[in-house]
């Protein structure tokens, strides 16, 4: 089993997950950091208190990064009740998917189109599958984490994936009813931060 020094250490480091998992693994670190009873509370919260801010360094354009993280150092109280938070906070976080899902299915339908590689679109994908005729994917260079999403919906069954290079989109983007792409951050305006080739 890893250590809380190690799964931090992934986290900070992670290129390859979407929003949603950073957010969730964040979460988890920053609740194990105010359970653990090997340090003094003073010790626990310094190090609580720093590992929150290795994460947001560590992904500063992930705005649901900084809000997690901000709302359980921002919790009255000491550990326990930055336990609490992060406890309740996983728990939105867990059921943030389903929502985003009731709220697409009745719109997603035909031919879609996605880039890179983004849990809760994933999810969202399987939810829908019903009603989607094929997903096609931009492979998502240079990491091609497109690739990986490709085969993770091959694996679910009864959804037909087509995989093309990052340099197709427009050739295939007049055969979708809808693009369907994660964010790390949606601004006021209505812009999205996400992976390069988004606005593809």
């Amino acid at each position: 089993m890893e250590s809380i020094e190690e799964r931090l250490l992934t986290v900070c480091n992670d290129r390859d997950h979407g929003s949603h998992w950073i957010v969730r693994e964040a979460i988890s670190i920053l609740y194990d950091l105010a359970t653990e009873k090997t340090s003094s509370p003073e010790e626990s919260m310094q190090r609580l208190y720093d590992a929150a801010q290795k994460l947001v360094r560590s992904h500063p354009a992930m705005a649901a990064l900084a809000g997690a993280t901000k709302r359980i150092l921002d919790t009255p109280g000491g550990l326990s009740e930055k336990a609490a938070s992060a406890a309740r906070l996983r728990e939105e976080v867990d059921s943030a998917t389903e929502h985003i899902a009731e709220y697409a299915c009745p719109v997603l339908q035909g031919t879609l189109m996605t880039h890179s590689l983004s849990g809760t679109v994933l999810d969202v994908l399987v939810a829908c599958k019903a009603q989607i005729e094929r997903v096609i994917v931009l492979e998502g260079r240079p990491r091609y984490e497109g690739r990986t999403l490709a085969q993770l919906l091959v694996k679910q069954g009864n959804v037909k994936v087509t995989l093309i290079t990052d340099a197709q989109a427009d050739i295939f983007l007049s055969q979708c009813q809808a693009v369907v792409v994660g964010a790390d951050t949606v601004l006021a305006n209505g812009d999205v931060i996400n992976k390069a080739g988004t606005a593809l």
